[in-house]
């Protein structure tokens, strides 16, 4: 999946108008990151977690660059069914969101692009049922729920609270910044963040939506 990941940074890349080499270049240094590497190499959700993060970012490129809805609905679809490998993936919803508001307002905030949104989504999410499906057979594990106000707390990740912050969200906050600041130099380097800078500097001068949808997502 972190292999698919970096031929789909490719792509995106690609969309935006980037060259070959330098849409390579990026993904193999997003590849050889000591944290992809680390999570590329362990059974967990994250490989696949950043998979569906850049198909997610592919699809709203591909919509912005052909304008067909069926790529803005293919995002929202992927972004659904994300939801049900790593629950971070709801912050792609109001990047998602802001991407297609900049790009096509019309056709972002018309009522039956909201509500067929609203459907693929509310579909993806049923697959939490299974939960409910599984316990009420006698199958459970770390997240039992046999009610959809259990499942609700299963989905929300409330029993990790403790564990994330327990300091609660103040002293979360109080962590959370020099933590991130510290691993994006660590990861990227400050030659790293400067070229990043100057990427920024780039959309801004004419691909703003595109923009938007990685800063919003980051933001959030």
């Amino acid at each position: 999946f972190s292999a698919a990941t970096c031929g789909l940074m490719v792509i995106a890349a690609r969309l935006l108008g980037v060259g070959r080499l330098p849409s390579i270049a990026a993904a193999l240094c997003f590849a050889f990151g000591s944290a992809v590497w680390y999570v590329s190499t362990i059974a967990e959700v994250y490989a696949l977690n950043a998979a569906f993060v850049a198909a997610v970012t592919v699809a709203v490129f591909a919509w912005g660059r052909t304008s067909r809805a069926a790529w803005f609905y293919a995002a929202v679809a992927l972004v659904g069914i994300s939801l049900g490998n790593h629950t971070t993936a709801v912050f792609l919803i109001p990047a998602t969101a802001v991407c297609a508001c900049l790009a096509a307002p019309r056709f972002a905030l018309r009522p039956r692009t909201i509500a067929i949104s609203a459907g693929i989504v509310a579909a993806a999410l049923s697959q939490y049922l299974f939960i409910i499906i599984r316990n009420r057979q006698g199958v459970w594990g770390e997240a039992p729920a046999w009610t959809v106000p259990e499942l609700v707390r299963v989905v929300t990740g409330a029993q990790y609270y403790s564990d994330v912050m327990p300091n609660g969200w103040r002293g979360f906050a109080a962590t959370l910044g020099p933590g991130v600041g510290g691993m994006f130099v660590q990861e990227m380097s400050l030659a790293g963040l400067a070229i990043a800078a100057l990427g920024i500097v780039v959309l801004w001068g004419g691909a703003e939506p595109a923009l938007g949808f990685p800063l919003v997502g980051q933001a959030a």
